[in-house]
């Protein structure tokens, strides 16, 4: 019997500027065809049947289990004496959106309720005097969401309707009748998860009346826009990007008019609208300050010749403004990296006070966490808190007092943070440059050249992986003696805005340099070998994992790329992936092309090759980054070029999409198949059955 589903190839072949290329698994982009699903459901039986067919499986998922059956909370949202929030006491398949007040604590939106299992609550917005929400929710794990108003009084569901959302943000008017957000065209028949994205527009919507206002149409091929409302309902902001995901133009326009929208940023820098007093705007930008800086700019005054800064680039501990800012309590709260840390500052609207909140130790405000909670005149904000150790808190400060306080902490059975340490050590990589690495491990674990390490980083668009925070799965392997290294690649943000951009477009070998680097490390300094070494990312970092997988597969004992671009010439075609064009290139140009052929990981499979063991894993629903041009035809190659007596395996999970929206029981046997993956590839002995 063959170790693998075949795979039939058919002859297409592409000319990149005279650089003839062949594509044989092209046929598997057709990702809603028979054929191609009767593939799929053939490699997922394989992959399933290999790891559950190991005992290590079991203690995983066991374990797993345990540790999601505790108490969660998201960050609050308090409007006019109501709060709203996401909870889950442990027991629920998704988190459910809460609301309390003077009548008591009640549940105001299930997205599992009637046995809708694959739906699920994306982004929630209530109104400012708190009677109304505006909630999120998308299905199968995509990211098209539909926008519901419910009444926060009653739980009574307005009519209104709203669909073709992506990223939803949603900025209410201060009469709490109306909002506005953004959305797209609706996807061609039969593309909703592959079909390029169009037709972005700002929309003003109203309260029980069906058609919506067009306030503002970005130029073609800008996919994605933050509206606001100005605290005092004067204005409608935008923030745009010129190209791609970087937000670097901020226009706006009063909220009453239905002029054209005035440019107040206008590209050469990123920047983001951050708050307002009156006629005052306070912007987070990188004018001038490569690792940014918060200004006053004056609407009456708006050269950047006259811009007033509050919180100058030089007054950061090391200067790299994350992109959370806000205004609360008359204070800019603003979150800033230092290193693979974060720091809350406090600056008052003048910039003559500011101070550095007390937090619990090393960590992170984390992605998954929400932004900063609060309101732009009551001094109290709420944030979440965790760190690779420490699942997430929620943390309250009071910026009268200058004091912080547990609002929620969870308690994980069987799970002591004080268990592990974790620090950083500094790794030379090309170029002389020294690439931060953060080592996560028990206190009882010695370095003696056979550790089981689990290597893993992101190398783009400007993130910390650091910012995920804590995550359950991580934590059973550092339960099971393993050793986390998390290599703060270029690409990322660790050091400033130039750190990012050396991790770019013709700079993203630096990337893969700086992972192989960071790997060489730990073998050279006597914590493990090649057949202890494995290596994972997600979606940016599941690009990162095949193209390191594909230059230098002596290096692991297992490779898991997980929702990754794995077709860098052809990744631009479908979705919103032309956003990444600035990131990455396009293979359209020929100079990009060069570069871009040249780390692709699809492209530099060599057949006759012997891999480790890899598993390959995406979601069947993934519009962000669809499976058929990257995760199968990735492993097909892989597959089909195997020389070695390791398996190739490719698992896609039903029901779910690039990684949000997954019901626990999802969560939880998604997380258990990788980590039984990986236990059994480098031969991890198990340590604890809770």
């Amino acid at each position: 019997m063959d170790r693998f589903p075949a795979t039939r190839t058919a002859r297409v072949v592409d000319d990149y500027h005279g650089t003839k290329i062949a594509d044989p698994f092209r046929w598997l982009e057709n990702q809603e065809h028979p054929e191609v699903r009767e593939w799929v459901r053939a490699q997922t039986r394989a992959a399933v049947d290999h790891i559950h067919a190991s005992p290590m499986f079991g203690t995983a998922l066991d374990r797993l289990t345990a540790l999601w059956s505790s108490a969660r909370r998201g960050v609050p949202v308090v409007r006019a004496g109501r709060t709203f929030g996401l909870h889950n006491d442990g027991t629920r398949p998704r988190d459910v959106l809460r609301v309390s007040d003077e009548d008591g604590d009640r549940v105001l939106v299930d997205p599992a309720a009637g046995g809708a299992e694959t739906v699920a609550l994306n982004a929630f917005e209530p109104s400012p005097d708190g009677r109304w929400v505006v909630y999120a929710t998308s299905v199968g794990g995509s990211d098209w969401t539909t926008l519901r108003v419910v009444n926060a009084e009653t739980g009574d569901e307005l009519e209104d309707t709203i669909e073709w959302v992506k990223q939803p943000t949603i900025a209410w008017f201060p009469d709490s009748a109306g909002f506005v957000y953004s959305s797209l065209a609706p996807p061609e028949d039969g593309g909703t998860f592959t079909a390029e994205n169009t037709g972005l527009r700002l929309r003003s919507h109203r309260l029980g009346r069906p058609a919506d206002e067009t306030l503002y149409e970005p130029e073609p091929g800008v996919l994605w826009i933050c509206p606001h409302v100005t605290a005092d309902g004067k204005y409608v902001v935008v923030e745009a990007p010129s190209s791609g995901l970087l937000f670097d133009r901020v226009l706006y326009r009063p909220a009453d008019g239905d002029g054209d929208f005035v440019p107040l940023v206008q590209g050469g820098a990123p920047a983001r609208f951050v708050g307002s007093d009156g006629d005052t705007f306070y912007l987070q930008t990188h004018l001038d300050a490569p690792n940014g800086r918060l200004v006053a700019v004056d609407l009456a005054r708006p050269d950047p010749a006259a811009w007033r800064d509050i919180v100058p680039e030089s007054a950061l501990r090391l200067p790299v403004l994350l992109l959370r800012a806000g205004v609360f309590g008359r204070h800019l709260v603003s979150v800033h990296e230092d290193l693979m840390n974060n720091v809350v500052q406090v600056t008052s609207l003048d910039g003559a006070d500011s101070y550095c909140v007390d937090l619990p130790g090393p960590g992170v405000v984390p992605l998954s966490g929400g932004e900063l909670s609060g309101s732009p005149e009551e001094p109290v904000f709420h944030f979440a808190f965790s760190s690779w150790t420490q699942p997430p808190s929620v943390l309250r400060h009071d910026i009268t007092t200058r004091e912080t306080t547990t609002y929620f902490r969870p308690e994980l059975p069987g799970y002591d943070p004080d268990e592990f340490v974790s620090y950083t050590v500094e790794v030379p990589s090309s170029g002389g440059v020294s690439v931060p690495v953060e080592l996560v491990h028990r206190h009882d674990v010695e370095r003696d050249g056979n550790r089981p390490v689990l290597v893993t980083g992101y190398g783009g668009f400007g993130l910390n992986y650091k910012a995920l925070g804590f995550t359950p799965w991580l934590a059973v392997w550092l339960e099971q003696g393993g050793v986390l290294a998390v290599a703060g690649l270029r690409g990322g943000n660790e050091r400033g805005e130039s750190w990012h951009a050396a991790g770019m477009r013709e700079h993203k070998q630096n990337v893969f340099d700086d992972c192989v680097a960071a790997t060489q490390w730990l073998i050279d300094h006597g914590w493990t070998r090649p057949g202890r070494l494995a290596l994972t990312g997600q979606s940016n970092g599941g690009l990162l994992a095949g193209a390191v997988l594909v230059r230098r597969p002596d290096l692991f004992a297992a490779v898991v790329p997980e929702v990754g671009v794995l077709d860098m010439l052809r990744y631009h075609r479908f979705t919103g992936s032309r956003n990444w064009i600035s990131e990455y290139g396009c293979a359209d140009d020929p100079d990009q092309f060069r570069y871009l052929y040249a780390y692709s990981p699809l492209h530099n499979v060599v057949e006759g090759t012997s891999y480790p063991n890899v598993l390959v894993t995406t979601g069947e629903y993934d519009d962000r980054v669809p499976p058929g041009p990257h995760s199968y035809k990735f492993a097909a190659a892989l597959q089909a070029a195997q020389a070695g007596p390791a398996p190739i395996l490719l698992r896609v999970w039903e029901d779910t999409g690039h990684g949000g929206g997954k019901t626990v029981t999802q969560e939880v046997r998604e997380r258990a198949e990788v980590l039984a993956f990986l236990l059994e590839a480098l031969n991890v002995q198990t340590s604890r059955s809770e």
